[in-house]
């Protein structure tokens, strides 16, 4: 299997107001000590050879972001990869120090949606096949979408001062991060459009709209990422 490097960078969302000074201490981040830009090998439920998925023996950075919340607390984090690999987005509940953090409730009712999924797919593709969703013919029509991602939580993070050297040979922090993610079916059901929508005025047009997620257990798995801190020298990213 072709291996992959994968990047956790963070981005920090601030409010800034052009016409008013504010005070710097505003805009820090609470979760500031979860974030960071990460290089990390992608397993299988743990971590040993057999369950590798993505190492470090390439140079196709895939990346994902960790994001402060709207809500700047140090109480949740948004996990993103932009669609590159799962696809994710999840905001994340968590707890502890930054050495030993979890997300509290992991059950599937307590975690929140990963919005990759659930959201519009009119004139979209599945992010498994490609394929494009196919267009409803009538009100009413229900489309069920399958992914083995619908939700996550994190079981155990662990970011790690100095505890590791890259591959350009600088020391950096380690990452461990264990998440849980939850397999489900997403419900769409067909509405029809307003008809000024519509290319003739005299034919319906219908588009999807989503309608809720149910758990399917069956498609559960966990992934465990285990890494280090990106130093930001060119050498650490490239193998």
């Amino acid at each position: 299997m072709k291996k992959i490097l994968f990047i956790f960078s963070v981005t920090v969302l601030f409010a800034l107001n052009s016409c008013t000074t504010q005070d710097p201490g505003n805009w820090y981040p609470e979760a500031a000590a979860y974030t960071g830009q990460f290089v990390v090998c992608l397993y299988y439920d743990d971590i040993s050879d057999q369950n590798l998925i993505y190492g470090y023996d390439d140079t196709y950075d895939i990346p994902i972001f960790i994001y402060n919340t709207a809500a700047n607390t140090d109480s949740e984090v948004w996990i993103s990869d932009e669609g590159e690999i799962f696809p994710l987005k999840i905001k994340m509940a968590i707890t502890g120090p930054s050495t030993e953090f979890y997300t509290p409730n992991r059950s599937f009712d307590a975690t929140n949606d990963n919005v990759e999924w659930g959201g519009d797919i009119n004139g979209g593709r599945n992010p498994y096949t490609g394929a494009y969703y196919p267009e409803p013919t009538y009100e009413g029509e229900v489309l069920i979408v399958s992914t083995d991602e619908g939700r996550g939580a994190i079981e155990l993070a662990k970011i790690i001062p100095n505890a590791a050297t890259t591959p350009g040979g600088n020391i950096a922090d380690s990452i461990y991060m264990k998440i849980n993610f939850y397999g489900a079916d997403l419900e769409y059901i067909s509405k029809k459009t307003d008809q000024d929508e519509w290319a003739d005025p005299l034919v319906p047009e219908y588009e999807w709209a989503f309608n809720k997620i149910v758990a399917e257990p069956a498609y559960d798995w966990d992934c465990v990422l285990s890494g280090y801190r990106w130093t930001g020298y060119d050498e650490d990213l490239e193998h």
